[in-house]
């Protein structure tokens, strides 16, 4: 039996999250728990050193290797950048989107690019939402680290979860590394495509002043001195290659959401969409939108 310990104090927040993970619970299972039991001494000791790293700037999804995303578990490591629960609102606010948009028309396809999947958590969110909906899926990444914790998760949902969708781990430089054929699926503009992303956005003047983004991947976080250089080079990408898209969402630092739309004003390739800026729940401008979707 082990033994229980004494709580000489009450328990913070940040405690009660790390014991609710710990003990593989809710918060609120957790909350009820304390009111009748004490944690043990392996707990206790958990605890304190989980806290400690997480004190000090440490990704606490990175220690329980999980993160929660649109009520789903999955698996994360420090290859990948730690979803934010602002990528988690706009990913929502897509899929209640397209659901009305298309609910009415489910018999026609559509195709999606997750540019910068890291962990997967867009792309196969999105899936499992709108799997009838898509056919063709891309999850898109630089990283081969990345796209490895990427497969881990879509390998782990694909055992409770089956479509028809073909669905693709692509290595690429954001569009640079495509083969023609896959390319060809985003080209024809007959078909219905849809782009996603959570491009590194951050400048790089930012990383003297953000100490606890250390434990991050770099090539997860930083886009030049601005912040915009991946932006701008997959938006002249999508131009040169000739790509076709009803409906793009790119998540940008709310310093320059607006900057970049005006840098978009600037291709007539783009006059045809109806742009928007979405407001983050901290009253934040953080996604760029793009739609054509009838």
């Amino acid at each position: 039996m082990k033994k229980r310990v004494k709580q000489d104090s009450p328990m913070d927040t940040t405690d009660l999250f790390i014991l609710s993970k710990i003990r593989n619970t809710s918060f609120q299972d957790i909350i009820k728990e304390l009111s009748t039991q004490r944690i043990n001494l392996d707990e206790q000791k958990l605890l304190f050193k989980i806290k400690e790293k997480v004190l000090k700037g440490y990704p606490l999804a990175y220690i329980l290797e999980r993160i929660d995303f649109l009520n789903r578990e999955f698996y994360i490591n420090s290859n990948v950048l730690v979803p934010r629960p602002e990528t988690e609102e706009w990913v929502s606010n897509f899929i209640n989107f397209f659901r009305a948009k298309h609910e009415k028309n489910l018999d026609s396809k559509f195709n999606l690019i997750d540019m910068a999947t890291g962990s997967g958590v867009i792309g196969i969110s999105t899936w499992l939402e709108l799997g009838l909906s898509l056919d063709t899926i891309y999850l898109v990444d630089i990283s081969q680290s990345a796209l490895d914790v990427a497969k881990i998760n879509l390998n782990h949902f694909k055992q409770n979860y089956s479509s028809n969708s073909n669905i693709k781990l692509i290595g690429s430089d954001l569009f640079s590394d495509f083969t023609d054929s896959q390319l060809s699926v985003f080209q024809k503009k007959e078909n219905h495509n849809i782009f996603l992303s959570n491009l590194p956005y951050l400048p790089y003047l930012d990383k003297a002043d953000l100490p606890n983004l250390d434990y991050e991947p770099e090539i997860a976080l930083f886009s030049g001195q601005k912040g915009l250089d991946l932006f701008l080079k997959t938006i002249e990408q999508i131009i040169d290659k000739n790509l076709h898209f009803d409906l793009l969402y790119f998540e940008l630092d709310p310093r320059n959401v607006y900057q970049a739309q005006e840098l978009l004003l600037k291709y007539n390739y783009f006059s045809k969409y109806n742009i928007k800026v979405l407001i983050d729940f901290m009253g934040r401008s953080r996604t760029l939108v793009l739609d054509i979707m009838y």
